[in-house]
């Protein structure tokens, strides 16, 4: 089974020679408002997804994954029905909402997938990489090295609208509250561009995910104004989830961010006046996924900063001095949070959110903490001294953070547990994040 319609001039997200059945999990999106930008303007909210892009290795094919996921969520009641029904009628109706993006010829079957690709990837490639993907199904699953390709192209390119508004309707399969982005908009006096991830077969392309980057300038951006890029909607085709695809594309995102790609873009001509740097990357409504896939990068950005230079922020709030960075756990120094003042300042460095900056400074933390309690042996009261530290740093920010939450609750006892609770799922997401490093 294979995405299709008729005589599309748009090739395929998928070579017809990696098709195979396997159902897939949908991931859906929650709305986690993204702190400390400035200057947003109004307008349609996408969504952003990836799903766990942080094992290597993949799968294949789109629209049967697609299918799976459809009939799965949608008639699991009825499911005696569904298996009754031929492949060629789900094919039909699915084809009423699957956008335009393959060939079509008849069949024995009914329906037959004709080759189909993009000769050229639209806009200019950035960068190019090799993944192992997995092939085949069963005793015959195999893995093979995929090249891969990204590029970023302007919203404003005619070419370029009309492909991404086809494809774009793969995203209502996977994201719950997706939304079609309108790439030629100008609103507010912005602009948009995507990246695109492409699968090179030799000379030919095909899809394999996407992000779409709206730019809008802020005026009254601290500590100084300019453009700020925000991540509107991203999404890795299912074959290609778990890949390491959605890390590769978002370094992409913060290299744009921080010039390396100007001189080849052009980035700076496409700005007026003093509002040319991008000064902050966000995220609008991250669901799950890539709230954990963009700390990682963060954090992984923030780590290579602090054990090189560490140019981001004063050495103390790692227990450090002048001349030694640090970490130094023994310095009571090392268990100061993160001011604010200190965050705006550290965040600008990177290009992050002042929020981003303290979530990637407490992964840290735990970080550098794990890794001395299994050099040195420490006694069980000593570890536990030292997690006490560390877990009232943390709780210091979240109580902030859930101020009106916490405010909510009944009495000091309810807002204790309520706050405790808090801390123990942000560390279970950060002792998940670690693993992965």
């Amino acid at each position: 089974c294979s995405v299709t319609c008729k005589e599309s001039t748009v090739p395929p997200t998928m070579a017809p020679n990696e098709i195979k059945k396997r159902p897939i999990v949908d991931t859906t999106n929650s709305a986690e408002e993204d702190k400390g930008s400035q200057g947003a303007t109004k307008r349609q909210k996408p969504s952003v997804t990836f799903a766990d892009d942080q094992q290597n290795g993949s799968r294949t094919n789109v629209a049967e994954e697609a299918m799976a996921a459809t009939t799965s969520t949608a008639a699991a009641p009825s499911a005696s029905l569904a298996e009754k029904m031929e492949i060629k009628d789900i094919r039909c109706n699915l084809r009423r909402a699957l956008p335009n993006i393959m060939y079509e010829t008849e069949a024995d079957d009914g329906i037959a997938i004709k080759d189909g690709y993009l000769q050229q990837p639209h806009g200019t490639i950035l960068t190019e990489y090799k993944r192992k993907i997995r092939v085949g199904e069963g005793n015959k699953e195999a893995e093979e090295e995929g090249d891969f390709v990204i590029t970023l192209a302007n919203g404003s390119d005619k070419d370029v609208t009309e492909y991404h508004n086809k494809v774009q309707g793969l995203a209502m399969f996977f994201i719950e509250t997706a939304d079609n982005v309108d790439l030629s908009s100008d609103e507010g006096g912005g602009f948009w561009k995507v990246m695109q991830l492409y699968r090179r077969h030799e000379n030919k392309y095909s899809l394999v995910g996407y992000t779409t980057l709206f730019h809008f300038n802020s005026p009254f951006k601290k500590p100084k104004p300019g453009i700020v890029m925000r991540v509107c909607q991203a999404l890795i085709l299912p074959p290609y989830q778990r890949g390491g695809h959605g890390s590769m594309m978002l370094h992409q995102v913060y290299n744009i961010a921080d010039g390396y790609y100007d001189t080849k873009l052009k980035m700076k001509q496409e700005c007026t006046g003093n509002m040319r740097e991008i000064v902050e990357v966000n995220v609008e409504d991250p669901a799950p996924g890539f709230v954990a896939l963009r700390n990682k990068v963060d954090f992984q950005r923030f780590k290579d900063s602090v054990t090189s230079s560490n140019d981001v922020i004063d050495s103390k709030y790692l227990g450090g001095s002048v001349g030694a960075p640090g970490p130094d756990i023994d310095n009571e120094t090392f268990w100061l949070p993160l001011p604010e003042s200190e965050a705006i300042v550290g965040a600008a460095k990177l290009r992050i959110t002042p929020q981003q900056i303290m979530i990637t400074h407490e992964i840290f933390k735990l970080y550098a903490l794990e890794a001395h309690i299994a050099r040195l042996s420490c006694s069980v009261e000593s570890i536990e001294g030292l997690e006490k530290k560390y877990r009232l740093m943390v709780k210091k920010r979240l109580l902030k953070l859930h101020r009106e939450e916490l405010g909510a609750c009944g009495g000091k006892e309810e807002q204790k547990a309520k706050l405790g609770l808090i801390f123990h799922e942000t560390l279970r997401d950060y002792r998940s994040l670690l693993k992965t490093i």
